[in-house]
């Protein structure tokens, strides 16, 4: 009788796990075909490419030398190649960045086909960060004729925060101590529960 309920619960278990299986690689699957790449393969995984800094403004920066299939952060530590007599520097967050699009389509990469143009932007960066970034890493030549800044996360951070918020918010405040869970990186399940969850419960509260 316990051996016939052993071989039950065993079949059960290897049922589970192949569904189990199933489901994961199945929405694997589905997250390569919808953005191109594997979801442990995120070429544009904040994770991966900044580094902190000892400045409490700025908090992090991109780190130099980093080159994957869609995104090379050069020796300087901006995006791109290295431009020589820079007459525009773009500073700001992920949208002068480019996330989500490789180095030859981001906006400042067209822009540089006509006058030479130098991709400062971070990800996620506020105004704040941005200005600091023009302080410690582009203040080192009066050659530019256009600086820009195009910053909109202190607004969403100003509404996230509310009373809390100060000029040192950020998105990214406390990561570098406390990294990310890797599951939400890694299985496809977890990551689809998690969206679903904050889709319906997170976003409704907000």
């Amino acid at each position: 009788m316990s051996l016939s309920w052993i071989k039950k619960f065993l079949l059960w278990f290897i049922v589970v796990i192949f569904n189990i299986f199933i489901i994961e690689s199945s929405l694997h699957i589905y997250y390569k075909i919808r953005h191109g790449y594997w979801m442990w393969d995120n070429p544009f995984a904040l994770k991966d490419y900044v580094v902190p800094v000892n400045d409490s403004f700025q908090v992090y920066k991109l780190k130099p030398n980093y080159h994957s299939s869609c995104l090379n952060i050069n020796k300087l530590g901006y995006r791109g190649e290295i431009i020589k007599n820079p007459k525009i520097l773009v500073l700001g967050d992920s949208v002068p960045f480019g996330a989500g699009v490789c180095d030859n389509e981001t906006y400042s990469f067209f822009l540089n086909k006509k006058i030479p143009t130098i991709n400062g932007g971070v990800p996620s960066y506020t105004y704040m960060q941005s200005f600091r970034r023009w302080l410690n890493d582009f203040n080192f030549t009066n050659e530019y004729k256009i600086v820009t800044i195009q910053a909109a996360n202190d607004v969403s951070l100003l509404t996230y925060f509310r009373d809390n918020w100060n000029e040192k918010s950020n998105w990214l405040e406390g990561y570098f101590g406390n990294k990310p869970n890797p599951i939400f990186y890694y299985s496809s399940i977890a990551h689809y529960s998690k969206a679903v969850y904050n889709k319906l419960f997170v976003s409704k509260n907000e």
